[in-house]
């Protein structure tokens, strides 16, 4: 039985082929569905929200009404939950929801 394979060029036109018709979004790598909802839970105990109004383009401040302390808290537990030491200047970058769990997604071990 032959394999189902794709030469990289036909793949190069189906891409191109679905981005023409609206089917392939452009954001970057897909989020991991477990950290993408554990992170959305601890950002909602955190802030005493219902996890159900954290989506992943809400922004911590504008948005959900994080404070710089609220923030440091959430650093905290997603450190403490993945086992992370999260640097300065990578928190100082979290803006968005979905900015925490892209980092979770590529600095978490399996």
């Amino acid at each position: 039985m032959k394999a189902n394979t794709v030469s990289p060029r036909r793949a190069v036109r189906i891409a191109g082929a679905a981005l023409a018709c609206g089917l392939l979004l452009l954001s970057g790598p897909a989020l991991s569905n477990s950290s993408k909802e554990k992170v959305i839970q601890i950002i909602s105990e955190l802030l005493a929200s219902d996890a159900s109004e954290v989506k992943e383009q809400s922004h911590l401040v504008d948005d959900l009404g994080a404070d710089e302390l609220d923030v440091a808290e959430i650093v905290i537990a997603i450190e403490e939950e993945y086992n992370l030491d999260i640097e300065q200047e990578d928190a100082e970058e979290f803006a968005k929801v979905n900015d925490i769990i892209r980092y979770v997604d590529s600095h978490a071990e399996e």
